[in-house]
Formats: structure tokens, C-alpha cells, sequence
């Protein structure tokens, strides 16, 4: 798969939803509510015509399917969606595992490693290319993170690990959305437009031309669209995603 149109990747949570209530659509999650301004979906659509449109995201599926339903009600076409972190292609409402491994072994294993100790975690059911743990606590997945990352390091070399809030994600190295994209899209995925908030978009931002982010984006992301000269808004949440629209509309 290529694109004719110059690459728009663009991030779901904290680049185009938000948290701060809107007039929009919202997204239910399992604590509150995320929401799609109007503005930014009309941008969106804007776009679309100049643009092919990318979605890449750590969501599952299921979590997603809400929000590719907004995107096709509001005539934004969306050529694909790289979820789980880029373990997982969705094209034409069809579900691809780009590469297939044996999740629950290791979930049980991890199960006996862990929950012994005083910190409990429950295991995200709804990811299918990857497994995720869910603490109560933010601070409880901080501390289990580097211990998580240093097991897996040991006994586990072909798997990685990331922490994303609550959630530790457990994945194959070989799964990322950098190296979904370029898999994707070898002929332009390097001069690809791209916006993106979090850690594990520098992964992905890092490797394309022209990369955007948002002024209440993670303190890396903004370092890195800085040195590369590219648009950093100085607006957050909603007002900074339809200010990148705009630019990209000039």
C-alpha cells in the first residue's frame, strides 16, 4: 500500500480527543468521556482532500471502532488505522495481527510473577495483538514499569514494554508504529505530515519530515518537532489540533 496524496498521520488520545468537554461528539471511556470538537472534524474533512489520512494509536479495536464511526459519519475518509501500537492494521473494516503470537502463556506467567506482590493489575480483554495490564494507579504502574521492562529484558528478549497512565503494554519489538508505516507506506512514508502528543509517537515523529504537536504534548515531543524546525502550536487540547489543521491548510 502507498499513498498519491502527501501523508497525514495523526494520533487519537491528546491530539484529536480530548478530555475538555466541547461542542463535538464524545468518545465514552471506562472513567469518562473523550470528546471530537465539531471544528476538528470539519478540519478533518478539509484535509481528506488534500491529504491521505493515517490514523495510528495504542487503542484496541474496540476502543477504536466508535471513533472510525465518527470519522465515516462526517465524510473523513480514512485510508488506515494502525492500532495496538501498530500491531494491529485495519483497512476496510477488516483486522489484521501483523504478527501473530501466543498472548496467553505469557499473561499467566506474568499473572504468577507478579500479582503476589501487594500491587494488583487486571489484564485489558479487549486487546488483540498485544496484552495489557491496567493498575488502579498511576503511580503503581510507574513503579512496576522498569521491573516489568527488566523480566521481559531477561526472559523475553523479543517482546518490549511501555507505560502509557495506568496501563503497562506488553508487545513484540518488531510492533511498532514506526515500523508499521514504513511497512505501510515505503514510498513516502518519510515526507509524511505527521501529529502527535505522547512518548511512543517519537518513535514514528522522529522518522518523518514533518512532524506537529500540540503545546500540552509530553516536554520529548516538543523538543523534537523544535529541532526539526516543524509547527509546534502554541495552543493545547482542542484549540492546538484545529490550529495544526489550519496550518496544513495554508
Amino acid at each position: 500500500m502507498d499513498a498519491v496524496k502527501p501523508l497525514l498521520i495523526l494520533d487519537i488520545d491528546g491530539t484529536l480527543l480530548h478530555t475538555q468537554i466541547c461542542s463535538g461528539v464524545a468518545i465514552p471511556g471506562r472513567t469518562r468521556s473523550s470528546y471530537f470538537a465539531n471544528a476538528t472534524l470539519k478540519k478533518l474533512q478539509q484535509l481528506s482532500h488534500f491529504y491521505t489520512l493515517v490514523i495510528a494509536t495504542a487503542r484496541s479495536y474496540q476502543a477504536s471502532k466508535q471513533i472510525l464511526q465518527t470519522f465515516a459519519t462526517a465524510n473523513i475518509p480514512i485510508t488506515l488505522s494502525l492500532l495496538e501500537d501498530g500491531a494491529l492494521i485495519v483497512s476496510h473494516k477488516q483486522a489484521q495481527i501483523r504478527h501473530p503470537y501466543h498472548w496467553q502463556p505469557l499473561a499467566k506467567q506474568l499473572e504468577q510473577k507478579f500479582t503476589h506482590h501487594s500491587t494488583p493489575f487486571e489484564w485489558q480483554i479487549d486487546y488483540t495483538a498485544c496484552i495489557v495490564a491496567r493498575y488502579v494507579k498511576t503511580r503503581d504502574s510507574q513503579h512496576w514499569f522498569p521491573i516489568w521492562q527488566d523480566h521481559l529484558a531477561q526472559h523475553k528478549p523479543e517482546l518490549r514494554c511501555y507505560r502509557d497512565g495506568r496501563k503497562l503494554f506488553v508487545l513484540q519489538t518488531q510492533d511498532d508504529k514506526n515500523l508499521a508505516l514504513k511497512t505501510c507506506f515505503p514510498n513516502h512514508y518519510s515526507q509524511a505530515f505527521g501529529v502527535g502528543n505522547g512518548n511512543n509517537d517519537l518513535c514514528w515523529l522522529s522518522q518523518i519530515a514533518n512532524p506537529m504537536t500540540l503545546n500540552d504534548a509530553e516536554i520529548q515531543v516538543k523538543q523534537l518537532v523544535a529541532s526539526k524546525g516543524c509547527y509546534l502550536s502554541p495552543y493545547p487540547s482542542h484549540q492546538g489540533i484545529i490550529d495544526i489543521c489550519n496550518h496544513l491548510l495554508l
